[in-house]
């Protein structure tokens, strides 16, 4: 788990560690035999679609970038998990931008600035209150969702 978190990169200790805590990957990894040093098996065999998910994130991570892109990268997350990722990001010590590309309006909700697709075309840009009421194309994708 360990070399998959680092990928052969230099990252302190003190990096590593608060990507695995911020990621979440942390209760995967005390309840794995060997913690961080564990295999996570054969393609990834012992860990599940979220772990492996959680994963990627410390990954992409534990360098601190200044800029993020994450594509989906919450769909295989539980909710509660979900919602703690976004906050983790935003401490005042890493404050990356970070681009979220996602269908799932749960994840995008409390973004500061959602731009919205439609046929190839930007469609609208805004938060979430203000696209309900100014973009067809928000609220019928919204409307969807729901249901």
């Amino acid at each position: 788990m360990r070399e998959n978190v680092l990928l052969g990169r230099d990252v302190s200790a003190e990096s590593m560690v608060w990507a695995i805590k911020v990621s979440g990957l942390e209760s995967v990894l005390l309840r794995l035999p060997g913690g961080i040093d564990a295999t996570p098996g054969e393609s990834g065999a012992q860990v599940s679609g979220g772990e492996a998910q959680r994963l990627a994130l410390a990954r992409a991570i534990c360098r601190k970038p200044a800029i993020l892109l994450l594509d989906e990268a919450t769909a295989a997350l539980d909710p509660e998990s979900e919602a703690t990722v976004p906050d983790a990001l935003r401490e005042p010590a890493y404050s990356p931008t970070i681009v979220i590309v996602s269908h799932r309006l749960s994840t995008i909700q409390r973004a500061d600035r959602i731009v919205v697709l439609a046929e190839g075309r930007l469609d609208a840009v805004g938060r979430h209150d203000e696209l309900i009421r100014t973009s067809e194309v928000y609220r019928r994708v919204i409307t969807r969702g729901a249901s």
